[in-house]
């Protein structure tokens, strides 16, 4: 990948729209759990949450995917390994938060994560953090977090692939309902009017003198035998 592709990438994660409800979330949370109180509670903590948040992640996006990628000529790509048993491919892409590949192709330590998302983690604490969280603990939390994230992004990769494509193999191979019409007929007391019916309410039985049979050419177009067939 050239730099400027890389940085595309980054761009285009951080911006991405599932971001905003991400960063939402996280805000709420943190805004639950009291985290950061120098930021007040109410709808202006709420914001001022959501802000750091979201330039916490924005800062993170660039440094791992984008400026140490360019520096030390890493692809930030994740790269899915498929074709595995769950477990194997779940090790494989947690391993990739320290394995990464080269832009020549070779597998090399991850610093664009290990290292990127730390000197992110430091320049949001320490660039608009309130001062009382300007420490060396909240840096390790923030920097922890981050990687923490990763790893669910970072797993997701690997799976979501198969999950839409299985999600769009269920939606188009839905089978479509059968019809056939039905004429008026009498079976004792019962009378069925002239309509078209789902082959899923036929009620495949014995014949019984208290249901009405359908007709053979009815019941031979829902695939069910001639004399199993019935509506109730």
């Amino acid at each position: 990948m050239t730099t400027g592709q890389k940085f595309k990438v980054a761009v285009r994660s951080s911006f991405d729209y599932v971001q905003y409800p991400w960063y939402a979330a996280v805000a709420g949370i943190s805004q639950a759990e009291n985290k950061d109180p120098a930021y007040g509670q109410g709808a202006q903590g709420y914001a001022k949450r959501y802000g750091a948040a979201f330039a916490e992640g924005t800062i993170e996006n660039f440094m791992v995917n984008a400026i140490v990628p360019s520096v030390l000529r890493t692809d930030p790509r994740y790269y899915q390994l498929g074709r595995e048993s769950f477990w194997h491919r779940t090790s494989y892409s947690l391993s990739r938060l320290f394995i990464t590949r080269t832009d020549s192709g070779r597998n090399t330590f991850n610093f664009a994560e290990i290292g990127g998302s730390g000197m992110a983690a430091a320049i949001s604490t320490y660039g608009y953090h309130p001062e009382a969280d300007k420490t060396f603990s909240n840096t390790g939390t923030v920097w922890g977090t981050q990687v923490a994230y990763d790893a669910m992004r970072i797993v997701l990769n690997e799976f979501w692939p198969d999950i839409r494509r299985k999600f769009h193999q269920d939606k188009t191979q839905q089978p479509q309902k059968k019809y056939v019409s039905l004429s008026v007929f009498h079976a004792g007391q019962i009378t069925v009017p002239s309509r078209n019916i789902p082959c899923g309410f036929l009620l495949l039985s014995r014949i019984g003198a208290e249901k009405g049979a359908l007709h053979g050419a009815a019941a031979s177009r829902c695939g069910a035998p001639e004399e199993l067939a019935f509506y109730s």
